[in-house]
């Protein structure tokens, strides 16, 4: 897909990889790069990681893809809404489409803490980070 933004995607890959405590230099012999280039060009959004490396990064950050591309997912979604109207419209409202009309949410801190490992140090990790997430919120809507 053509970006059709006046900038690069935005995505989380760079956070993602900061909060992982993991170096560009790491990610790139992941993902058999001899140099961090590539890596760079993916997290600042110039580059859109094909199939094959989007599956090695969701493996290697255990996110789905969807989640660290959210800005490429975003205008993927839009440019099927798009042909989805003309679509609609070419067949004068006759056309079945199958596009789901409401994201579904995926939260990763949610799928650990219900893993059926739940006794693990993931699943308390995603605890411990769920309930500060809810106390930040809390704290800036002034309930704390």
């Amino acid at each position: 897909m053509k970006n059709t933004n006046k900038g690069p995607f935005k995505n989380q890959l760079a956070l993602i990889r900061q909060r992982n405590h993991i170096q560009p230099n790491q990610i790139a012999k992941l993902l058999g790069h001899k140099t961090t280039n590539r890596v760079t060009e993916y997290e600042s959004g110039i580059k859109t990681p094909n199939l094959k490396t989007a599956l090695k990064l969701a493996h290697i950050y255990d996110l789905p893809i969807r989640v660290m591309l959210d800005g490429y997912y975003a205008a993927v979604r839009d440019e099927i809404k798009r042909e989805e109207l003309r679509l609609i419209a070419k067949t004068r409202g006759k056309s079945r489409v199958v596009a789901r009309s409401t994201p579904v949410e995926y939260c990763s801190i949610e799928a650990k803490a219900d893993s059926a490992s739940a006794g693990t140090r993931e699943a308390s990790h995603a605890r411990r980070h769920a309930t500060d997430l809810i106390r930040k919120s809390a704290e800036k809507l002034g309930h704390i």
